[in-house]
């Protein structure tokens, strides 16, 4: 049972600490979309940044209140 505990605990960590870092990326995904317009291309990295850090939020609540069981990664 406590290993169980343990592994909830360290995908819980994961998942935050996931989301954490790739939300102290936006800036860098602000540039590069910057880049990409003044180039002709689309603006989409820091949707597609900031989607994936809501993700990794959401996953780590879930795994937290107990309805998924993530392992270590």
């Amino acid at each position: 049972m406590l290993a169980a505990v343990n592994f909830k605990t360290m995908g819980f960590l994961t998942n935050l600490v996931s989301a954490t870092v790739k939300t102290a990326l936006t800036p860098v995904a602000v540039v590069k979309d910057v880049v990409d317009v003044a180039t002709g291309g689309e603006a989409e990295n820091t949707k597609k940044l900031l989607k994936s850090a809501a993700k990794d939020a959401e996953r780590a609540g879930d795994t937290a209140m107990g309805e998924n069981n993530d392992g270590l990664l």
